[in-house]
């Protein structure tokens, strides 16, 4: 977000597409070079190929699938939808320029490239994945709240609140670990491919349903701002459900 900000200051947005192009250039390269294909030792003999449809039978009738996918419509689509667009025109509502309402919000995601790394040791390191994906959700809930409704005080408070948010939602990543881990081994790729279907299907959703709500896309008062936005915080809710509903899983399979 802020990067993006401050490159539209030397050139247009053509410009900033062609470095973002690049940038996409650059990681494919090194995916292709330092990626294996599979571990060391590996035999396709050993595993035999899972057709989509049986996969896909499997996932749908399990339950921890079907919460997995809740729990991260919630918090991805939050991540997106707020954290990818309302938040900014939020921060601006509070009185902020266009310039600084896009640095704040990137505090975001400063927050959830912390926690994501970090929240996977401890989970491996403890042996537990429910206890904090609820206390992620949960967490996340309660910092959408307060960076809706609670007061300004400074843009150091705000940058904190926002970073509590972005910690909270990093939690999320460990929803990938615990359903794979419900499943019989071969089925972990399509179990990720389809709890981030859900997860960027809501956030797409969460990025349209606001301006539905108010009934224009135009500039509106902080107070319908507020009201709208609480979207966010039932999808959270939501998302603490399914983790409350989920049952603990174990490193590894």
């Amino acid at each position: 977000d802020s990067g993006f900000n401050h490159l539209l200051t030397v050139m247009d947005w053509r410009g900033v597409l062609v470095v973002l192009s690049i940038t996409g250039l650059v990681v494919s390269v090194l995916i292709a070079a330092g990626v294996r294909g599979a571990p060391p030792g590996w035999s396709s003999e050993e595993e035999k190929p899972v057709p989509m449809r049986t996969a896909l039978s499997v996932m749908l009738r399990n339950r921890q699938v079907r919460l997995g996918m809740i729990y991260y419509a919630g918090t991805c689509g939050t991540l997106f939808g707020f954290g990818g667009l309302w938040d900014i025109k939020l921060q601006q509502a509070f009185g902020y320029d266009p310039v600084k309402a896009v640095d704040l919000n990137s505090w975001i995601f400063v927050g959830l490239a912390i926690s994501a790394p970090i929240v996977g040791l401890i989970s491996d390191s403890w042996g537990r994945r429910k206890p904090l994906l609820v206390i992620g959700s949960l967490g996340s809930t309660i910092a959408c709240a307060v960076v809706l409704f609670g007061p300004v005080f400074s843009d150091l408070a705000t940058i904190l609140v926002l970073l509590v948010q972005g910690i909270f939602l990093g939690v999320n990543v460990l929803i990938f670990a615990t359903v794979c881990e419900s499943l019989p081994k071969g089925y972990g790729a399509s179990a990720i491919g389809l709890v981030n279907a859900a997860g960027c299907l809501c956030g797409g959703l969460l990025q349209m349903i606001p301006p539905m709500m108010m009934g224009s896309d135009r500039w509106q008062p902080l107070e319908i701002y507020q009201q709208t936005l609480t979207v966010f915080l039932v999808v959270l809710v939501l998302a603490t459900v399914a983790a409350l509903l989920m049952h603990d899983t174990r490193p590894g399979w």
